[in-house]
């Protein structure tokens, strides 16, 4: 009996640090349906750590489309994210861009409806997100010069199989096998 409540404590544990590890994991987060108004589409996405707000992985390409009646410009691939605290506006920049001075820079802007989550889900992409040629170095205050006619970011978070769950499958196996031979 003695014996039997060992291991069904040592399972315990690795069940508590189990769970503990997957509590909050990234989310990979694409863009769906993201198209500007006078053509044009953003495709791919990032990876948002929520617990630290880091962001990883970016990778998001915008089409030449018009703006404003001109073509020039527009279309980037994004590669970095300004984004800080946690905000509704996520801010990125072209490949090329520093972060010293923006003038002549693409940055694309993604307002969203709400905070991005550490579980996923659908976002709508607000009415005044969009891309913007910058016209000084700070690139404030941010009016895009071509805005989404809609779209959303998907967050999808992937749960790897720990090793601490593959140890607690093994302990629960080892105590079943324990308590059918007692029987």
């Amino acid at each position: 009996m003695r014996h039997s409540l060992r291991t069904l404590l040592a399972a315990l544990g690795l069940f508590l640090a189990a769970i503990s590890s997957a509590q909050a994991l990234p989310v990979t987060w694409t863009l769906e349906d993201a198209e500007f108004r006078f053509g044009g589409t953003a495709t791919g996405g990032f990876v948002h750590d929520f617990l630290s707000n880091t962001f990883s992985v970016v990778n998001i390409v915008t089409t030449p489309g018009a703006a404003a009646g001109s073509t020039d410009g527009f279309g980037a691939t994004y590669s970095f994210s300004l984004s800080g605290a946690p905000s509704t506006q996520l801010t990125f920049l072209e490949e090329s861009a520093t972060s010293t001075d923006l003038t002549g820079d693409n940055v694309l802007f993604l307002l969203l409806d709400e905070l991005l989550t550490p579980f996923g889900g659908t976002i709508d992409l607000a009415a005044s997100s969009g891309e913007v040629i910058c016209d000084d170095q700070d690139c404030i205050p941010p009016n895009p010069n071509r805005v989404f006619a809609g779209g959303s970011l998907v967050g999808v978070q992937v749960i790897p199989l720990p090793a601490s769950a593959m140890l607690l499958l093994s302990a629960l196996g080892g105590l079943g096998l324990l308590v059918r031979r007692r029987a």
